[in-house]
């Protein structure tokens, strides 16, 4: 038997389609046909998040007999654009690319950094729309009638699965933003208004620190280290959320709103990467209701009362005024 007909028996001995409606599954399904039929050692998937400027790791088939792989941590993690030639050429050409350790391009320099031999990409198009990439490892393996098979329909389930995954993440969201006003409404001190805020905010899963400035004066308190005055002065000047040149992990938000801000609140990303958009409005959400809240007065008196310490265990690290 030919190896070709080797790999298509593999292919028929897969478990079958999964359900039309069970998108994320439907994806696997179909990495999992394109690695046997194509004897790849990986086939993976990474969602496009054109808002951030990102490529997101989603999903990914691996040859069992395989030489163990290479697990580089940005193969696990959310990448800028700007750090991986390989994918934003892929992403900006809207046409397939291939990286070979032997050569002499960005790309090529990229995929030897990982331990990788050769990587095919493919654009996953949906409307027009580059929403994902898909990867072929070792190149050679990645036929063209299969992709031309495969390609359409994974883009489709990549499309869907990543929605359903958008909708379950703003619902867990929705709760946070919840959660934080019934705090705030609840809060005994503003000590405790401000701890129990950067508590849910590390609810997010997206945010290891998040601190909080109080305008006093004219003056942010506590204050601002050196290199992140700058952005601080900036949103209290804008009133707009920003993210700094440079700094992609870190997110500026003012808290309340133009003219009437109370101070900043600040969020760094767990990675050097710029937050989620729906990480980004839920901050907003949160700044616009704290600033409202602090505006209106409300009979927080600090006076004599101690901050919540957070357990060593949380996410997130408070600062407090003083």
């Amino acid at each position: 038997m030919s190896d070709a007909r080797a790999r298509l028996g593999a292919t028929q001995r897969l478990s079958p389609p999964a359900s039309p409606f069970d998108a994320r599954a439907a994806v696997e399904h179909l990495l999992a046909r394109l690695r046997a039929s194509a004897g790849a050692t990986r086939v993976s998937v990474w969602v496009h998040e054109a808002t951030t400027g990102t490529v997101v790791p989603f999903r990914q088939a691996v040859a069992e007999s395989a030489v163990p792989l290479v697990e580089d941590s940005r193969l696990h993690r959310p990448l800028a654009l700007q750090e991986t030639p390989f994918f934003s050429r892929v992403i900006g050409s809207r046409s397939s690319t291939v990286a070979q350790a032997s050569g002499r391009r960005a790309a090529d320099r990229e995929v030897e950094s990982l331990g990788i031999r050769s990587a095919h990409a493919e654009p996953l198009i949906v409307d027009g729309e580059v929403i994902g990439v898909l990867t072929v490892e070792p190149a050679a393996a990645a036929a063209p009638h299969l992709l031309r098979q495969v390609t359409p329909k994974l883009a489709v389930a990549v499309a869907e699965a990543w929605a359903r995954r958008s909708e379950k993440r703003r619902a867990a969201q929705a709760a946070v933003l919840l959660g934080l006003i019934e705090s705030a409404s609840k809060a005994p001190s503003m000590d405790h208004l401000l701890a129990a805020a950067c508590r849910r905010l590390a609810e997010l899963g997206e945010v290891e620190r998040a601190c909080i400035f109080l305008l006093e004066d004219g003056r942010l308190v506590p204050g601002v280290a050196a290199d992140r005055l700058p952005v601080t002065e900036t949103v209290l000047r804008t009133g707009l959320p920003l993210t700094p040149d440079g700094d992609p992990g870190l997110l500026a938000i003012p808290l309340g709103r133009n003219p009437h801000l109370t101070g900043v609140l600040t969020l760094d990303s767990v990675a050097a990467r710029p937050f989620p958009e729906d990480v980004r409005r839920l901050a907003a959400a949160a700044g616009a209701h704290l600033g409202g809240v602090l505006a209106q007065g409300q009979p927080l008196a600090r006076a004599g009362q101690a901050a919540v310490p957070l357990p060593r265990s949380e996410a997130a690290a408070v600062e407090l005024p003083a």
